[in-house]
């Protein structure tokens, strides 16, 4: 029951996040109900109740009896500054001291998990917007430095010297039979840049109700993004536009617009009219376990390394 309880938490919260990062979501907006959530999810409404009543802690929802369950307005800084929880960081803490890590030290022990080594990621798919929001998020989410290669240099020889220099390959499931084969050769960890299962929950399900627009870098990505789209959404509401082809400035200025990563670059700092929605984060849980328990073993293991050098 605390697992399942932990999962529902985990999953309300990411969509009050990303609703009022993604505009789909403003303060006062009014939230399923505990009942209707139960429904959905499969779960005793109770376990829902709990899950919003520790939302509620943590100022993202605003409980109000007799009358509903709505977006609280510390939502908007918290969503905006993506800060985290004090709730969240004091279970972290008393996670640490229950495992005998003090929590004065824990922030030691987690800079040496992510900070010792300056890890290097290649960027293996098949299109541009791809590449680079995938790369993106392995930068900023995990401090990654990251190339790109193209998947027709996969069977060069010998094989790419990104490829060769590399702590860790990722690659999208299209490429995934080709990609671990090399990753095999070169002795490189592979991991599938799988989609999170939720990336169009509710939130963005509101967005999709009403005329979309996607400005993209390749061709081939908006056709990814129709394919991917199809019986979520009615698709004739999601238009597509390629940078540096299509009029960007038919885009109304009331409508919801996303714009790629590479199609930003291309775009080079033009105004895009409509209500920008921000850059979700697209790793699956899988995914982002595997890229940190592969940073994390490799990092441990040099700052033992380094601590035993400096042994008198």
């Amino acid at each position: 029951m605390t697992r399942r309880r932990d999962d529902v938490i985990a999953l309300l919260r990411r969509r009050v996040l990303t609703g009022v990062r993604a505009g789909a979501l403003v303060q006062g907006d009014r939230l399923p109900s505990a009942r209707e959530l139960s429904l959905r999810l499969d779960v005793d409404p109770r376990v829902v109740l709990a899950a919003y009543r520790v939302l509620a802690a943590e100022g993202l929802v605003e409980l109000r009896p007799r009358s509903g369950i709505y977006v609280a307005a510390q939502a908007g800084s918290v969503g905006a500054s993506g800060a985290p929880a004090e709730a969240w960081m004091v279970d972290v803490l008393a996670e640490a001291v229950r495992r005998e890590v003090p929590a004065t030290e824990l922030a030691e022990w987690l800079r040496r998990a992510v900070e010792t080594l300056r890890l290097r990621a290649v960027v293996v798919a098949a299109t541009t917007d791809q590449s680079e929001g995938i790369a993106g998020e392995l930068r900023g989410d995990y401090g990654l430095e990251v190339e790109r290669v193209d998947p027709a240099r996969l069977a060069d020889e010998p094989p790419p010297p990104e490829l060769r220099r590399a702590d860790l390959v990722v690659t999208t499931e299209a490429l995934l039979d080709q990609v671990r084969p090399v990753g095999a050769r070169l002795a490189r960890p592979v991991i599938l840049a799988a989609v999170r299962p939720d990336l169009v929950g509710d939130e963005r399900r509101r967005l999709l109700a009403q005329p979309v627009y996607v400005i993209v870098a390749d061709q081939r990505f908006a056709d990814l993004v129709r394919d991917y789209l199809h019986g979520v959404a009615e698709t004739s509401r999601v238009h597509t536009l390629l940078a540096g082809s299509d009029d960007v400035d038919a885009v109304p200025e009331d409508a919801a617009v996303y714009v790629t990563r590479s199609a930003r670059e291309r775009l080079a700092g033009r105004r895009v009219p409509g209500r920008l929605v921000p850059t979700a984060r697209i790793f699956s849980p899988e995914s982002v376990h595997q890229i940190l328990s592969h940073m994390v073993h490799a990092n441990l293991r040099a700052a033992a390394a380094r601590a035993a050098a400096d042994q008198p």
